[in-house]
């Protein structure tokens, strides 16, 4: 597996989230325009993308926000045909070792009936800081805080 941070294209976005969002725990086209989305992704975030004999097996979008310290995670996604081959945990070590290598802390929204994502977050140290009625957001302090 090859883990790599990266920016992404405007239509390489638009293909890859409209690819996994048939794997998406909750439907990213129940609440977006995949396409919009795309646009706002591609100028804005970077990307941990996980690949597997040259097939993107999983991403994580990221923000980061050099006022508050923080990247802010608005999509995670493992290709269905990948689960439970340790892709997501490799994502998340490698989101983390990037936090800490400029000691940021890690902030995410995750649907409060997504029990595996909560439990994937929470043996990477992320706590519930507030919740909703649909989600929890959670953090994850830099070791440095």
């Amino acid at each position: 597996m090859v883990i790599t941070i990266e920016t992404l294209s405007q239509p390489m976005v638009l293909e890859l989230i409209t690819t996994l969002d048939l794997d998406f725990a909750s439907r990213l086209t129940q609440s977006v325009d995949l396409c919009e989305y795309s646009v706002k992704l591609s100028k804005h975030a970077r990307f941990v993308v996980a690949c597997i004999e040259e097939k993107i097996a999983g991403i994580i979008a990221f923000y980061e926000n050099t006022s508050t310290g923080e990247l802010y995670v608005p999509y995670v996604c493992t290709n269905e045909n990948y689960r439970k081959q340790g892709v997501a945990n490799s994502l998340l070590n490698k989101l983390i070792e990037f936090a800490d290598s400029i000691s940021y802390n890690i902030a995410l929204e995750v649907l409060r009936t997504n029990h595996v994502a909560i439990s994937l977050y929470g043996k990477f140290g992320f706590q519930i800081c507030n919740e909703n009625d649909i989600k929890y957001y959670m953090k994850r302090l830099s070791k440095f805080d």
